[in-house]
This record gives structure tokens, sequence and C-alpha cells, in this order.
């Protein structure tokens, strides 16, 4: 399939951020001054032989330890190697998770009916996408690809034990993904609901089992009685302006946050008290979770007819919501929502006006830009990624609301339909 020179351009641009990436990991990992460096520094401490307290410790450069056994286990080959030559094989490890992931994505559009040659048509710009919102996550040795190459992988092998346990494994990491769990009920695959049980008995207890032994159970028990817990407290800081969360927009703008507010004085707020603010922003969430509910039940109706389009949105449509809900939303985590640009850059390739298409296409390009936060430090501050992706959210919202199917009507074909953006 031929594609435009554009395309071809900033393909070489995808790869050149791609390498940079690389270059980044190591150079931070050598400095120490990265996610993977304390990733690198706990596998050290877990081969050395680490005491049920290790979660409810610093490591020796102050952070919090908040991995769970089973995200651990990715870093078993790290003790036996420096920590540059840590972050190269940790490098190489993501560059085959996105090579993976660009097949799963052929795979997936060639699955689809009257809509392959569409989504086809968009498999580079897809893949350009996919690593300029993995750079941030590759450069710091974060598990971000990880997880999209498990969704995309579901998408291909979506039913029984394999389907549920890649749907599982980025739960058991990293807790918080466990929201797209609640794909298989919406669409209706209740055998495969039943099926995540034992692919959590697997992925959460089997396989750190084979690195840990019997330490597994009071490594365990310290995630639980450390980790959990701090870890929200640690993310919730309004301060840090790369946090582009729900949470820290509601503080920033409700409260008066000293240490905030007098490096920004130009930025507007009230002085609510924080306890109000944190109820609103539960309420808040509550409610973005129930509306994702229900669109993605009516979504679930065009299951028997569009089964393979339908899966697509319901992810995209969940790992939006996944990322609107976190209460840290730092670049290198906005991979996450890469499902959500599937139907949205196949609508906008769709698109039949000229000026539109165009229009679209500068609407995604800046929406990129402020997902992955390249703009001036000061920019940050008004929260340009969290805006970025709640637009994405209701456009998602809007195409899986589009698409339901009232029970009396039995379309006749079976084809793949794009909802319009």
């Amino acid at each position: 399939m031929r594609y435009s020179r554009p395309a071809k351009t900033m393909l070489v641009l995808a790869v050149v951020t791609l390498l940079w990436a690389g270059g980044s990991l190591i150079a931070r990992a050598a400095r120490q001054t990265s996610d993977f460096s304390l990733f690198y520094r706990s596998a050290m401490a877990l081969h050395e032989g680490a005491t049920p307290e290790f979660y409810g410790e610093r490591d020796p450069r102050g952070e919090p330890r908040s991995t769970p056994p089973p995200g651990t286990a990715f870093w078993a080959y790290m003790p036996f190697m420096s920590i540059t030559g840590a972050a190269a094989v940790w490098y190489a490890f993501n560059v085959g998770l996105l090579v993976l992931s660009a097949w799963c994505l052929w795979r997936i559009f060639c699955r689809l009916d009257r809509q392959r040659r569409l989504y086809r048509r968009t498999w580079l710009w897809v893949v350009i996408v996919l690593v300029f919102l993995s750079a941030d996550g590759v450069q710091v040795g974060q598990f971000s690809v990880l997880f999209v190459t498990c969704w995309l992988l579901y998408l291909l092998i979506d039913h029984g034990l394999v389907g549920a346990c890649l749907l599982m494994l980025p739960a058991v990491i990293k807790v918080y993904p466990a929201l797209l769990l609640a794909v298989p009920p919406a669409l209706r695959r209740y055998g495969q609901t039943l099926w995540l049980l034992p692919a959590g008995v697997l992925t959460g207890i089997v396989l750190p089992l084979v690195f840990y032994g019997r330490d597994l159970w009071w490594m365990w028990d310290g995630f639980l009685r450390y980790a959990l817990v701090g870890r929200l407290e640690h993310m919730l800081r309004p301060w840090v302006v790369t946090n582009q969360s729900l949470d820290n927009l509601l503080y920033r703008l409700l409260t008066d946050q000293p240490q905030f507010n007098e490096a920004y004085p130009f930025f507007p707020h009230l002085h609510l008290h924080p306890a109000l603010v944190m109820h609103l922003t539960v309420a808040l969430k509550l409610g973005l979770l129930l509306l994702t509910a229900v669109a993605a039940w009516r979504l679930g109706s065009r299951v028997r007819t569009q089964p393979r389009w339908t899966a697509m949105l319901m992810l995209g449509l969940w790992s939006v919501a996944l990322v609107l809900l976190l209460p840290e939303n730092k670049a290198p985590y906005i991979t996450y929502c890469f499902p959500a640009w599937l139907p949205v850059l196949a609508a906008i390739s769709a698109q039949r006006n000229r000026w539109r298409y165009v229009r679209d296409c500068t609407l995604v390009a800046l929406a990129l830009i402020c997902q992955v936060q390249l703009m001036p430090h000061v920019a940050r501050v008004f929260m340009p990624s969290l805006v970025a992706t709640a637009a994405l959210g209701v456009v998602l919202l809007r195409m899986a609301w589009k698409a339901h199917v009232p029970a009396a009507e039995k379309p006749e074909s079976t084809a793949e339909v794009c909802a319009p953006v």
C-alpha cells in the first residue's frame, strides 16, 4: 500500500524521536535520574535479599517503591548487568513491543469487513501516533508500551484464558488498568469474564512465584500495606505542573496551594476547603465512570453484527476513561489512551470535505502536541493535556452513543461501520 510523502516524512520524524528516547533513557539511567533508575535499584535490593519491609522503606535516593511483584518480575535480569546495559535491554524490549503493536494493528485492520480498506489506509499514521505517544514512556522506562501491546493483542486473541490474561497483566502490574476489565462484560463476553479470576491467579501469583518463591507472600503483603495507599497520596501534588490530572486541576482552581500559587500568581483560584474539593473530585469521577459505563453498554448492542469494530471502539472508550480518571496523568502515561485514536483517525480519513479534513488533521496535531506536553513549561499550568484528552473522550463517547442499535433493529449487513466524528 502506498502512503503519501507527508506520512513518510512523519514516520522518519517518529523514528528519530524513538531513537532520541532511547538515548535519553540510557543517559538518565547513567545519572540515575529517571523511573528506570528506581526500578534498577529496586531490582538490586530484591536480588540482594530485601526484608519484609521492602515496600515500607524508601530506596537509597528517597523514592517510594510502588511496583507490585508481577511488575518487579520484569526486572529480574537487571542485577546481572550494569545500569546502562539494563537500560539498553529495556529499550530494545520496548522497541520490540512497538514492532509487535504495529503488526497487531495491521492484523486488526485486516480483520475488519467493509472498513478494512479505510483502516488500512490509516495504518502508517496510527503507528506514527503510537510512537509519538510512547516516546516519553520509553525515555523514563515505564510500562506504558507493554500495556498498550497487551490491549492490542487482546483485540486479536479476544477469547478464553489468553485474552483474559492480556487484560489482567497490566492490572496486576499497575492496579489502575483494572478499569479495562470492564471491556469483556460490556461486550457481553460473559464466558471470558469468568476467565478473569484464573487469569489474575496466573499473572498475579504464578508469574512472580517463579522468580520469588516463598518471598512472594510477604512482598504482596508489604505492597498492600505500604505502597497502595502511599502511592495515591504521592500522586496528588497540585504544584507539579507536569501532572495533568483532573484531581490536580480542581485543587489548583478551587483551593489555595501556596507552593503552586507563589510560583504562578497569574493562575486564578478560589479558596475552598480541600476536603470539599476532594468530595467534588470523587463525584465528578464517579459521574464520568457512570457515563462511560452507560455508553459502553449501549455500544455493546452492536457486538453481534459488528464484533471486531465494536471491540476496538470499546477498548478505546475505556482506555481514554482510564487516563481521565488517573490521579497522576503525566506524559509517560498518556500512551494508555492510544486505542482511542484508532476510530478517530479512521473517521477523519473518511472525511470527504477537504476543508473539514484539513481542520480535523490540524486539531489532531494540536491534541497530540498537548498530550505529550511539547510546549513551554509555563503553558502546562493550564492543563492542555487534560483538555486534549477530555476532548478525545467526548469524541469517543459520541461515537459509542451513536453506534447504539435498538433491540428492534437487526441490521442485515455485518459490515463494520465507522461512526462519524
